[in-house]
């Protein structure tokens, strides 16, 4: 079955779903594609395989715990998205907020199918300095009048930028 928990372990009521509690109901939708999708859509056997492939070819040292005795499907996913973005140098460290800024789905898309999202065109959202900002968007090698803006603001043009890319290439495909 499926759970009917938030992430702090609070059930779930239908009164919630009716008044459209959106703190209720998203988990609730996550709940069900994690235990009725995934398992349907991927082969724990490939995926494991995918992980050991990609740690060994790409000499990714230490990054995973490859040694996990019986893993669900879930935290082989969650692997297979660390190894994967561990070849960009990016540390994915769970779901929520690894996957918030849209990079690492970008790597994915990368990682598989470069032609349609190029590693060029990621921007990182971990902004140390001021960026080049031209018309809205963050521009980088371009000799335009740098902006100094807040990293919150240069985190969210990143962010809107990352799953305009990912929407993009998954238009494409």
């Amino acid at each position: 079955g499926v759970p009917i928990i938030d992430e702090q372990g609070s059930s779930i009521t239908a009164d919630d779903l009716v008044s459209c509690v959106r703190e209720k109901a998203l988990p609730l939708l996550w709940n069900i594609m994690v235990h009725l999708q995934i398992p349907m859509l991927i082969s724990a056997h490939r995926l494991w395989e995918e992980i050991i492939h990609i740690s060994g070819t790409k000499g990714i040292k230490q990054t995973v715990n490859l040694s996990l005795g019986n893993p669900t499907l879930l935290d082989l996913v969650l692997q297979w998205t660390q190894v994967v973005c561990a070849t960009y140098g990016f540390m994915v460290r769970n779901f929520k907020t690894s996957f918030a800024d849209g990079q690492a789905f970008c790597y994915l898309v990368n990682f598989y199918l470069p032609v349609l999202l190029p590693h060029k065109a990621i921007y990182s959202t971990t902004l140390t300095s001021p960026q080049k900002v031209y018309q809205g968007h963050m521009l980088r090698g371009l000799e335009e009048t740098q902006v100094y803006q807040s990293p919150l603001s240069s985190q969210r043009v990143a962010t809107i930028h990352n799953f305009g890319l990912v929407q993009d290439a998954v238009y494409k495909i």
